[in-house]
């Protein structure tokens, strides 16, 4: 917003970046390192889900703040 109030109409901006799991299945990964075991480990149990979704909502909220702050102060 305070780009475009500055008046640039068309712009890229990153605020935060994570890679995206990969779409393969489990069972096709494989890894390019002969010595390499997998632990096996479960990333789909409640517990790993709850913390990807706890940390996304964070980032969300603190994004909601930031854009609350801007309009409060006048700037956007």
């Amino acid at each position: 917003m305070c780009f475009r109030k500055s008046g640039f109409s068309n712009f890229r901006l990153i605020t935060s970046y994570e890679a995206q799991r990969s779409p393969l299945a489990r069972s096709e990964r494989h890894s390019a390192f002969p010595s390499f075991r997998s632990n096996e480990k479960d990333y789909g149990d409640p517990l790993n889900r709850l913390r990807w979704g706890l940390n996304d909502t964070i980032v969300a909220l603190r994004e909601i703040v930031a854009i609350g702050v801007y309009r409060y102060r006048g700037q956007a």
